[in-house]
């Protein structure tokens, strides 16, 4: 049964059928991840790359994340919550392992470290819960977010266009004669 399903997908010289289908399939992928993305969007998340293996093996280097606004009270211990650092502000997504409500703060760690964080994380830092991660997809996202990403898409789009316009006019000689 697998073998026959990969060989399905398997693509022959002239095949337009699997092309199509393959094509389609990518096709999907793509709008579902634009999709995910602009929903999110809308709706108030956030996302961002991983850049630590601070979390890992639960988030790991590359992977992208979701973090979804959250009500303070709706933040449970073991919840992964994503906040600004209180010493430098930078973005970190870490386990809440302990609440105090009365004074204000949560306690983080992350999963990887032996210890929890030596700084409490202040309600007005927490940014929301991480409700989404994606793997490697993170990596995709912040290349094509710098100067070279952007001009690799372009070039990449550019080959794409210029060979099916070649391929085109190959396949057009072909039916109309050929070259003698």
């Amino acid at each position: 049964m697998e073998i026959a399903l990969l060989s399905h997908f398997h693509l022959k010289k002239g095949d337009k059928m699997n092309k199509k289908a393959m094509s389609r399939v990518a096709l999907l992928a793509l709008v579902f991840v634009a999709s995910l993305i602009v929903i999110s969007l809308l709706a108030g998340c956030q996302f961002n790359t991983v850049r630590s293996s601070s979390m890992a093996p639960a988030l790991n280097v590359g992977d992208m994340v979701f973090t979804a606004p959250t009500a303070l009270r709706d933040i449970r211990v073991n919840d992964v919550i994503a906040f600004h650092s209180p010493s430098n502000g930078v973005l970190i997504c870490h386990r809440v392992i302990y609440v105090n409500e009365s004074a204000g703060y949560f306690l983080t760690k992350g999963d990887a470290n032996e210890d929890p964080d030596w700084f409490t994380v202040p309600f007005g830092n927490v940014v929301g819960k991480v409700v989404i991660q994606i793997p490697f997809i993170g990596y995709m996202i912040s290349f094509l977010s710098t100067i070279y990403g952007m001009g690799t898409t372009i070039m990449w789009i550019a080959i794409a266009l210029l060979c099916d316009d070649v391929f085109k006019k190959s396949k057009e000689q072909d039916r109309v004669g050929g070259i003698t």
